[in-house]
């Protein structure tokens, strides 16, 4: 999701119409400020290390952490875009990824639960698959896509991704 970025508004004239009537410059601030937290969940680069090369170039490693409440899960996938990390080659560390689950509300208490990986490039062949399916990804320099089964409870996914920039 992307930031929006124009100023804040400004009332410029009053309304004699009931307040429920009216969206007002604070209604439209409050909205931009609830959008832009919840872009910020897939903003990258805090965590970017140069972790070795791959060829003559340079190899990244970011560890990128979603909350499933900030997920927006359409049809059992969620698309995750990554265009702004500038990768020209990706490739998702299966071995360090993870969806993670705290137990009976209790933080000190929770699953580490890794993925069920099967890479698919065309959705339309996953009808047949089982509801507890933890997550089927394609990917590309722009975007990464997890199919999520209706049955598979989590609360954050960890994902550990590799890749190269066009330098």
């Amino acid at each position: 999701m992307k930031l929006i970025t124009f100023d804040d508004k400004e009332s410029t004239k009053t309304s004699t119409k009931p307040r429920k009537n009216c969206i007002i410059d604070q209604d439209i601030n409050d909205l931009k400020e609830a959008i832009n937290e919840n872009a910020n969940i897939n903003t990258f680069g805090s965590t970017e290390e140069v972790i070795g090369k791959w060829g003559n170039k340079d190899l990244y490693r970011n560890k990128i952490t979603i909350n499933k409440s900030a997920m927006s899960i359409s049809s059992n996938r969620y698309d995750l875009d990554i265009e702004s990390l500038g990768a020209e080659q990706v490739f998702v560390d299966m071995t360090h990824s993870y969806f993670y689950e705290i137990i009976n509300d209790n933080i000190d208490y929770y699953l580490h639960r890794p993925f069920n990986f099967i890479r698919f490039p065309n959705v339309s062949t996953l009808t047949n698959l089982k509801k507890e399916t933890l997550a089927i990804l394609d990917w590309d320099q722009t975007m990464i896509s997890f199919w999520i089964g209706d049955n598979v409870n989590f609360d954050k996914l960890v994902l550990y991704i590799e890749y190269t920039k066009g330098e």
